[in-house]
């Protein structure tokens, strides 16, 4: 992809959906941003690669600008509540199942293996010692049961 081609995608995506001095002003920062990277050194497609999809970029700018239109909107009398309402942002994130299967099972599998490795180091510690308690326990006993 181009510049030009990046600039002229992110434009007819943001017709219709932004007012036109956003859409403007969107377009010069960067055409200015991608002119002034490369003039730095760096290839154009690198830089166009790093930015992402003009899509994206478009639809997150149609996001901001629809959200900033509705806060302009709101009445006087709202409520503290919604005001702090609007400030909540929400991210859901999307994990295929067998994915997050896989990743409990192998969460599990570390567990076990920690909890059989902490074992192994204690139990050659502490069986000679519960063993040395039983045998005082007995010869305090005298040898007898109760």
């Amino acid at each position: 992809m181009t510049k030009t081609e990046f600039l002229d995608t992110l434009r007819l995506k943001l017709e219709g959906e932004v007012p036109v001095s956003e859409i403007d002003s969107t377009i010069r920062y960067y055409d200015e941003y991608i002119s002034e990277t490369v003039g730095r050194g760096e290839s154009e497609s690198k830089v166009l690669e790093e930015l992402g999809s003009p899509l994206l970029i478009a639809r997150t700018i149609i996001d901001t600008s629809a959200r900033q239109e509705g806060n302009n909107r709101k009445t006087p009398y709202n409520s503290k509540e919604e005001a702090e309402q609007d400030r909540v942002r929400y991210y859901h994130l999307n994990v295929n199942r067998g994915m997050a299967k896989l990743t409990a099972v192998l969460i599990f599998v570390a567990v076990l293996a920690l909890a059989a490795t902490v074992l192994r180091i204690l139990i050659p510690l502490l069986l000679p010692i519960l063993l040395i308690g039983i045998i005082a326990a007995i010869f305090q006993n005298g040898g007898r049961r109760r």
